[in-house]
């Protein structure tokens, strides 16, 4: 298919158009009568998958207890216990779990020996459905407590940060957040730039054809030399006069001074990526990249249409990462990948303890395995930035459930890695951070099942921020160690233990 390339022009009409207009600045209306106011060298990539519910038995979701040779004490008096990650064969299908298989051909030995299972990260509070824990906006949740602090997610924190995007050069868009029916879990600053205003929902943009021709089309073509000096830039006059706005209208009120600041930062960061002038493409053949055929249409629950929309993304994020014009993409799954007349919510996920719901679970979490997360696995492993060196290498690659062993509660989760993000992982492994040797073992909050001390999501989140280069003064927030709002509710404190909340900046042993 033909590659279609992006005119300056047609950006500033799409993209653009909008962001060029004024945002509404109250304090500008008339005056009411009563007064009222109106690479190689050490680049790495990120990339977050998450879905929906979660709710699988342990015999489902992880390898057998077994395959826990080893136990290190990672805290005073917390042992957690580690093996080797290994598969067998049955039929046709490589298993490392029964929710982590698929045919052999798709899912070789060198994709295990390049993946982390681990279990124990715990929620302290009752989260109920939400999509901002995944990546530290614990606020974002239609059950949880509401008194939490808003956080960016670490995926916009890393794509602002000058640690980890040392260069924007070539860069298009510093993070690619897209996922099925606008659903996403990334959240931002207003002012990304300056890490200032209200923390807000990032746009989705779930279609391929758009991000192929915002990211991809035209990417390492030879330029075209212009045989007169370039015009000044629409968008240059525009941020000059919003400037000149913000410092010679004396009636601009604070709050719409901060407005206009919020809205120039989103300016400059698209008039930064109008003149990625500068594209270094990792694949030689970048300027070869052809359009995929568009996602198809129809019932998006059913595997097969799930699995070629989510494939036909995966084919477009490679391609960005291997052009150099992103190095950072969220994906989120709100499809449950299964054929369900029923209501997959009321008769399913929060009937997980019932054999047949908990059956349909288990067969839509090895499809969603299989069908997007693999997929998009095997192919960051199949481009090479050096010899013997791939896109995955260079890359944390995760994969997060909505909830634990139970629907709604968010303990015992589970994170499925890919990558060694440039040698900060050790890889090949299973890894359950649960004390289970701790005797004063809590029930859950169910009441059906015991739980144990393992580690606090945050402690994760800190951890996936310094493989990309963030360091903990960066992130550290009021003197609380790991990443997002500290905390927790008394029902949960079995979770609570003083290294637990002390050193959750610290790197998670036995993985690094």
């Amino acid at each position: 298919m033909k590659t279609y390339s992006v005119s300056r022009r047609q950006v500033l009409r799409g993209a653009g158009g909008v962001s060029l207009g004024l945002p509404l600045l109250p304090s500008l209306f008339p005056r009411r009568a009563d007064g009222a106011e109106p690479s190689l060298t050490g680049d790495k990539f990120f990339v977050a998958a998450a879905t929906q519910h979660g709710a699988i038995g342990e015999s489902s979701m992880y390898p057998a207890a077994s395959a826990l040779t080893q136990s290190k004490e990672i805290n005073p008096g917390h042992m957690a216990k580690y093996g080797a990650l290994t598969s067998r064969i049955e039929g046709n299908d490589r298993v490392v779990s029964g929710i982590l298989r698929a045919p052999s051909a798709k899912f070789p030995e060198k994709l295990v020996a390049k993946m982390n299972v681990m279990r124990g990260f715990d929620f302290p509070f009752y989260i109920g459905h939400h999509t901002g824990g995944h990546l530290g906006n614990f606020v974002r949740s239609d059950q949880g407590p509401k008194n939490l602090a808003p956080f960016a997610t670490i995926d916009q924190f890393m794509a602002w940060s000058p640690k980890f995007y040392k260069t924007t050069a070539g860069i298009k868009q510093r993070s690619i957040v897209t996922g099925q029916n606008f659903a996403g879990m990334s959240f931002g600053y207003a002012n990304p730039a300056a890490q200032s205003g209200g923390i807000e929902k990032v746009e989705v943009d779930g279609s391929s054809n758009s991000l192929f021709d915002r990211l991809v089309a035209g990417v390492g073509s030879k330029p075209v030399t212009p045989s007169a000096p370039p015009r000044k830039l629409i968008v240059d006059h525009v941020i000059e006069n919003y400037r000149s706005l913000k410092t010679g209208n004396r009636r601009l009120s604070k709050d719409d001074k901060v407005r206009l600041d919020n809205h120039l930062g989103r300016l400059d960061e698209l008039n930064r990526r109008l003149d990625t002038t500068d594209i270094k493409a990792i694949n030689a053949s970048c300027a070869d990249f052809k359009k995929p055929a568009g996602a198809p249409g129809g019932n998006m629950e059913s595997p097969s249409v799930a699995t070629k929309y989510f494939n036909v993304l995966n084919e477009v994020v490679t391609m960005a990462f291997a052009c150099g014009t992103s190095r950072v993409a969220t994906m989120y799954i709100s499809s449950p990948f299964y054929d369900y007349t029923g209501s997959w919510h009321q008769d399913t996920a929060h009937q997980w303890e019932k054999p047949d719901a908990q059956m349909r679970l288990v067969g839509a979490l090895r499809n969603a395995f299989e069908g997007s997360i693999l997929d998009l696995a095997a192919r960051l492993d199949s481009i090479e930035i050096a010899p013997g060196v791939t896109i995955l290498d260079q890359s944390l690659y995760q994969w997060t459930q909505e909830s634990g062993w139970a629907t709604h509660d968010a303990q015992d989760m589970p994170i499925v890695t890919f990558g060694k993000a440039g040698g900060y992982f050790k890889t090949g492994q299973y890894v359950d951070f649960r004390n289970t040797g701790r005797a004063t073992a809590h029930l859950d909050i169910f009441g059906r099942q015991k739980q144990f001390t393992g580690l606090w999501h945050r402690q994760w989140l800190a951890t996936a921020l310094q493989s990309m280069g963030v360091p903990p003064a960066d992130f550290e927030k009021g003197g609380k160690t790991g990443y997002g709002d500290a905390f927790w509710a008394a029902a949960y404190d079995k979770a609570v233990h003083s290294n637990v909340i002390n050193r959750a900046s610290d790197p998670i042993q036995i993985i690094t």
